[in-house]
């Protein structure tokens, strides 16, 4: 990723005050690569990746995150372009 991210914050289980809004965001685990993503909102997919749903198949990183990076953008583009 180039630049700095708009919000960083280390992951203590709550999810602080974040906007629903475009971003791209990158999650720092415990172990292994780190997560990389892009959203439309990007409050409701933090709190579905980091929220601890026991059964639910869908990804839980509530237990491995340590920190999260985000870098908000306006336009679909400019999601591209820093995503990739």
């Amino acid at each position: 990723m180039t630049g700095e991210p708009s919000l960083a914050f280390d992951w203590r289980g709550e999810l602080p005050l974040v906007a629903d809004e475009p971003a791209v965001f990158l999650i720092h685990l415990r172990q292994g690569e780190p997560y990389l993503g892009r959203t439309a909102l990007l409050r409701r997919r933090l709190k579905r990746l980091l929220t601890p749903r026991p059964g639910a198949r869908m990804i839980d990183l509530s237990g491995l995150a340590e920190r999260v990076e985000v870098w908000t953008t306006r336009a679909r583009v400019e999601q591209a372009l820093v995503y990739f």
